[in-house]
């Protein structure tokens, strides 16, 4: 009977950790799209980069526990051409890129999210 206790303790802190990396992996998508929405005016948007790459790098680290190497490369890849795209003054490839971030961080957090297609 004992066994059978441990395992429910067991199976219950699994599932809680799998849900709080979930909600963790949720928050950090979405507030990329956020933030990638607002980087719209040229003003001040070398700033907005400086941040935006600072807050992924945080959080990378813990996402990183849970999801593939190369899905957070194409994230990483499309910051940098971001940043090139302003460097460069090409407004175009900016908007470009940057609608490409919000795409992805979207696919990213509907792949991450706790879902019945997801699991099975």
């Amino acid at each position: 009977m004992k066994a059978f206790w441990a395992s429910i303790v067991l199976f219950t802190l699994l599932i809680t950790a799998v849900a709080v990396n979930a909600d963790y992996i949720h928050r950090i998508t979405n507030n990329l799209v956020v933030f990638a929405e607002e980087l719209e005016a040229a003003d001040g948007r070398s700033e907005q980069l400086d941040q935006l790459e600072n807050r992924w790098n945080r959080s990378r680290t813990w996402i990183a526990l849970s999801v593939k190497q190369s899905d957070l490369n194409k994230i990483d890849e499309l910051i940098v051409t971001l940043r090139w795209a302003h460097d460069t003054q090409n407004e175009e490839a900016f908007l470009k890129y940057r609608a490409l971030l919000m795409q992805t961080a979207k696919e990213f957090n509907r792949t991450e999210r706790l879902s019945l297609q997801n699991i099975f």
